[in-house]
C-alpha cells in the first residue's frame, strides 16, 4: 500500500469513528428520560466565598436551598383534564377496537366464500369419483374387450387376434368368463 492509500484509510476510519459516536448519543439521548430536579442544586464557590461560574481546580460544592415548585393549580380543573384524558383514552380503545372488529368480519367473510369454494370442489370430485365407480366393473382395462367377447362365444383364437393377446390369455379370459369368475 501507498502512503496516499494509508492516509485515505486513515480518513475513512476516522469520519466512520466520528459517525459511530454520533449515533451512540443521539440513541442514548432518546433513551434517557429529563432528569428530575429532585436532587439539590450547587453553587460553587471559591476560596474566597464568592461565588463563581468559571472552572476553578478542586472548586468547593455547596448545596443551595431549592425553592418549591409553584402551587398546583386548583383540584377541579386538574379532576376536568384527568376526565378528559380518561374518555380520551377510551375513544382511541373504542376506536381501535372497531377497527379490529371490521377486520376479523372481513377475515370471517374470506374464510366462508374459501369454504364454500371447498364445498363446491369437493361435490365436484365426489360426482368424479361415482362417474369413475360406476364406468370401471372391476376389469382390467386391457382385458375388458376380450371379456366382452368371450362372453359373445367367440373362440379364443378370434379374441387373441382381435384383441392382441396372447392365445394362453384369451384362453383364460374365456374360462373366466365361461365360469363367472369375472368380478362384476
Amino acid at each position: 500500500m501507498s502512503l496516499r492509500q494509508l492516509v485515505w484509510l486513515l480518513v475513512v476510519v476516522c469520519v466512520g469513528f466520528a459517525a459511530w459516536q454520533l449515533l451512540r448519543a443521539l440513541i442514548v439521548a432518546r433513551r434517557t428520560p429529563p432528569r428530575a430536579t429532585s436532587a439539590p442544586a450547587v453553587t460553587v464557590v471559591d476560596e474566597e466565598g464568592a461565588e463563581d461560574d468559571g472552572f476553578d481546580y478542586a472548586p468547593e460544592l455547596r448545596p443551595r436551598p431549592v425553592t418549591p415548585p409553584p402551587a398546583a393549580p386548583q383540584a377541579a380543573s386538574d379532576a376536568v383534564v384527568e376526565r378528559s384524558a380518561d374518555t380520551f383514552q377510551l375513544e382511541l380503545e373504542s376506536r381501535h377496537l372497531r377497527r379490529e372488529v371490521a377486520e376479523l368480519r372481513a377475515l370471517v367473510s374470506r374464510q366462508h366464500a374459501e369454504i364454500d369454494a371447498l364445498q363446491l370442489e369437493v361435490a365436484g370430485l365426489r360426482t368424479q369419483l361415482e362417474d369413475a365407480g360406476a364406468s370401471a366393473s372391476g376389469v382390467s382395462p386391457e382385458y375388458s374387450e376380450s371379456l366382452r367377447l368371450a362372453e359373445q362365444g367367440m373362440a379364443a383364437e378370434e379374441i387373441a387376434a382381435r384383441c392382441g393377446i396372447t392365445v394362453a390369455e384369451a384362453e383364460l379370459v374365456l374360462s373366466l368368463a365361461r365360469s363367472g369368475g369375472a368380478p362384476r
